[in-house]
């Protein structure tokens, strides 16, 4: 499995390039971010970061993300370098916003 620094995965933020990490796993989501069911606005903002508490959040013990996951899969994120997708505001960072609002 090929392995990404959160520096690289932070380069596909776009809605025509879209990855995140989850549980240091990463996803690439460009194909599948407009079907999401929270909207893809929703995916789109936390394009290129670490969304493993908000997914968590979000999904809970639902079956179907991860039933789906796993086709999105293209490698691993190292984890040395993690970048949080919440803020010090404790809320989701929107596109182009500063790492630490």
């Amino acid at each position: 499995m090929k392995l990404f620094t959160a520096a690289e995965v932070a380069e596909h933020k776009t809605p025509a390039d879209l990855w995140v990490i989850i549980d240091k796993k990463v996803y690439d989501l460009t194909s599948w971010h407009q079907f999401h069911p929270g909207g893809p606005e929703l995916l789109l903002r936390y394009g290129g970061l670490d969304v493993t508490a908000a997914e968590k959040t979000a999904h809970g013990t639902l079956k179907k993300p991860i039933s789906i996951m796993h086709k999105y899969c293209i490698g691993s994120a190292d984890s040395l370098a993690s970048s949080s997708c919440i803020g010090h505001s404790g809320r989701p960072r929107k596109q182009g916003e500063a790492r630490n609002p």
